[in-house]
C-alpha cells in the first residue's frame, strides 16, 4: 500500500513496485503520463485524482484486472476512453470526471457489470447515451453524465437502473 495523497508532490510518476495493491497519489501536483502504471497488475485501488496528469489514457486496462476502484478525476487527460477499460469486469468505481476526454463511450464498458459508480461528468464525451448503460450496468447506484456533448434522446433503458440513487 502506498498512500502519499494530499501533499505537494510534483513531476512525473515514479516507478512503483510491481506488487503494489493500493496506490493513492490524489491531491498533489503530479504531471505527465500514467502509462508506466500498466505493469502494476496487482493494483486493486488507484486514486490519482486532483493532479495535473495529462496525455491520453493508456490502452492497457486489460492488464489491471484486479482493479476495483479507479479514480482519475480532475486531471488533464485527453483523447477517447480506451476500449480496454471494458476488461475491468470487477471494477466497482470509475471516476474520470473533470478531464478533456472526447469521443463516444466504448461499447466494451458494458462488460463492467460490477460497477456501482460511473462518473463521466465534465468531459467532452459525445454521441448518444448508449442503451446498454441501463441494461448491462444494472448495479449502478451513481451515474453522472453531466456537462458532456451527448445528444439525442435519453434512452428508456435508464429506467431499468432499479438501484440508482444519483442520476
Amino acid at each position: 500500500i502506498i498512500d502519499m495523497s494530499s501533499n505537494n508532490f510534483s513531476g512525473n510518476l515514479p516507478l512503483f513496485p510491481l506488487d503494489i495493491v493500493t496506490l493513492k497519489l490524489n491531491d498533489n501536483i503530479l504531471s505527465g503520463s500514467i502509462s508506466s502504471l500498466c505493469n502494476l497488475t496487482t493494483l486493486s485501488l488507484l486514486d490519482l485524482s486532483n493532479n495535473k496528469l495529462s496525455g491520453e489514457l493508456p490502452n492497457c486496462w486489460n492488464t489491471l484486472n484486479n482493479l476495483a476502484i479507479l479514480n482519475l478525476e480532475d486531471n488533464g487527460f485527453i483523447g477517447v476512453v480506451p476500449e480496454s477499460i471494458g476488461a475491468l469486469e470487477f471494477v466497482n468505481m470509475i471516476s474520470i470526471r473533470g478531464n478533456s476526454l472526447t469521443g463516444e463511450l466504448p461499447s466494451s464498458l458494458r462488460n463492467c457489470t460490477s460497477l456501482l459508480l460511473l462518473d463521466l461528468g465534465e468531459n467532452e464525451i459525445s454521441g448518444k447515451i448508449p442503451e446498454w448503460l441501463g441494461e448491462s450496468l444494472s448495479l449502478l447506484l451513481v451515474l453522472s453524465l453531466q456537462s458532456n456533448q451527448f445528444h439525442g434522446a435519453i434512452p428508456r433503458s435508464l429506467c431499468k437502473l432499479e438501484k440508482i440513487q444519483i442520476l
